[in-house]
């Protein structure tokens, strides 16, 4: 059994006691020492003494004496009391904060793991049917750590949330390693990394959700009834299933289609880079029918060469139009 401090370093329980034992024995020196001057004592002011113990190492404070209070009367004896204990109580706060105690000590169980759900649904079923909308940590069967995801709550089911776009805070032209392992951030705009959602989708069937927001506050979903990404020996190869929803269904034409991010181009053109015309990483084919990873333009339409924007054209009938918010995320069906 460790005990925990607060900057994640452990000592053991025995060390600490031996340490606070110390402490003790100081403390009661000091008081036995001027209990032999008499009750009559002279002004008492701070003098430190360091003091080595093994992996222990602190400063206290010691009383010293200096030009009386008073020569007699019980006045000084209050004085001394009060002066004792100030010194007592300083230690005490020095040890602590040696030690980075804080006020509530958490125990941590040798050999008994964190187990982590394996998705937000999963998380729910732990939960005993009950999880709060937000921040939390999963952990797919073979992925090497538990990393945090934002679990959306709904009549339907707790989703797992892959991707959102918000407020344009955060930059999505980026490299493969980075779309690899994810950027952002999961309670805001954020990709969760191809290589988590790979890992999170073998788990069983899974369908996948895309909801939709304008700026005029319209709002669309698109519902995919299977949804699975390959590894990245494949490139991530996208894998949908049948279509439902309002918003129309672009993201069809990309079903098949490897992923590709600015420096490493996968799609089905010839000699142009669809990645880098249309800035963000995607499934192109030649080269997009959607791209929910592109230039968050503010306000929704825009111009320029490429409608390289937050495009999913089915819904508006239009394209050069960026949606204000979108939201990919995924809901385990059952298992394979």
């Amino acid at each position: 059994m460790k005990l925990l401090g607060k900057y994640g370093s452990t000592l053991s329980i025995s060390r600490k006691l031996s340490c606070l034992a110390l402490l003790l024995y100081l403390c009661v020196s000091v008081a036995t020492s001027q209990e032999h001057h008499g009750r009559t004592k002279g002004e008492v002011s701070s003098q430190t003494q360091t003091v080595q113990d093994g992996g222990c190492a602190y400063t206290f404070i010691v009383p010293q004496e200096s030009m009386p209070r008073h020569s007699h009367g019980s006045t000084s004896d209050l004085y001394e009391i009060s002066d004792k204990l100030t010194n007592i109580q300083e230690n005490i706060q020095q040890l602590q904060a040696s030690l980075h105690l804080e006020s509530t000590i958490t125990v941590d169980k040798i050999n008994e793991p964190q187990v982590y759900p394996q998705d937000c649904h999963h998380a729910y079923q732990l939960n005993g049917s009950h999880l709060v909308e937000g921040v939390h940590f999963i952990q797919p069967e073979d992925y090497p750590e538990p990393f945090p995801v934002y679990c959306e709550v709904k009549d339907d089911g707790v989703w797992t949330v892959i991707q959102r776009r918000q407020d344009g805070s955060v930059v999505f032209n980026n490299e493969w390693m980075t779309y690899k392992f994810g950027f952002g951030f999961v309670s805001g705009e954020h990709w969760l990394g191809n290589e988590k959602i790979f890992y999170l989708l073998r788990r069983g069937r899974y369908k996948l959700r895309v909801d939709i927001q304008d700026w005029e506050n319209n709002t669309a979903y698109a519902e995919y009834d299977f949804f699975q990404i390959g590894n990245e020996d494949s490139k991530y190869t996208l894998l949908v299933g049948e279509y439902s929803g309002t918003a129309g269904d672009p993201f069809s034409y990309h079903n098949g289609k490897k992923f590709s991010t600015k420096d490493q181009d996968n799609d089905l053109g010839t000699g142009a880079c669809c990645a880098c015309a249309y800035n963000g990483g995607w499934w192109y084919g030649n080269c997009i029918e959607s791209n929910l990873n592109g230039i968050y333009f503010k306000g929704g339409a825009y111009s320029g060469s490429y409608s390289n924007g937050v495009e999913w054209y089915t819904w508006r009938g239009e394209s050069f139009y960026s949606h204000m918010t979108t939201v990919m995320k995924v809901l385990h069906v059952h298992q394979c």
